[in-house]
């Protein structure tokens, strides 16, 4: 989607479980300025599992909630995968990432605050940040859309716009949306 709209800049994408990072290995191969790597971002560095679905997209360090497979049968968890786990904080400058004109799109199923809480330093140079928000969790301690407006407020970032996503197909109930916040604080 970034190289359709005229992005031409370095992509770093994190897939943490097996299958679905040699998917995007494989979509990222023709680009040479998209690098993929096979870890999940979080609050820690080690190692832990991850819940693997049916539909591979609901996957998730986080347990579901009966509202996930209520409404996405094949979002039902069939297995665990163990992974690796590193904070933003700790690849920053592996990455050298520090005078970088960053946008971090966080998409983790409900495990976003870890990804911030791990992030803590390197965010004051983050410029934009993208995050699902919950209006109905789907995952154990998912932060509701308020939750995450609070606590990127806090941290120095300003709602900047609100996109539509995940929505239960049966009943219309909106679940998710994704919240792109600037750093006032970063200029």
């Amino acid at each position: 989607e970034l190289r359709s709209i005229g992005y031409k800049g370095k992509i770093l994408s994190f897939e943490p479980t097996k299958d679905a990072y040699q998917k995007l290995k494989k979509n990222a191969a023709a680009d040479k300025n998209w690098m993929v790597y096979n870890y999940s971002l979080g609050d820690f560095d080690g190692e832990t599992e991850i819940n693997i679905s049916k539909n591979s997209v609901s996957s998730s360090i986080l347990n579901n909630l009966p509202q996930l497979t209520n409404s996405a049968p094949d979002a039902v968890f069939i297995k665990k995968e163990k992974i690796t786990v590193k904070k933003i904080d700790t690849i920053f400058e592996e990455f050298r990432l520090n005078k970088k004109k960053i946008y971090l799109k966080i998409d983790t199923q409900g495990y976003e605050k870890k990804v911030i809480d791990g992030a803590i330093n390197s965010l004051k140079k983050i410029k934009g940040v993208q995050v699902e928000m919950a209006l109905v969790p789907t995952y154990e301690g998912t932060l509701t859309f308020e939750e995450m407006t609070y606590l990127l407020k806090s941290l120095g970032f300003e709602i900047f716009s609100i996109e539509s996503g995940y929505y239960d197909k049966r009943s219309g109930l909106l679940l998710e949306v994704d919240g792109v916040f600037v750093n006032n604080q970063n200029q």
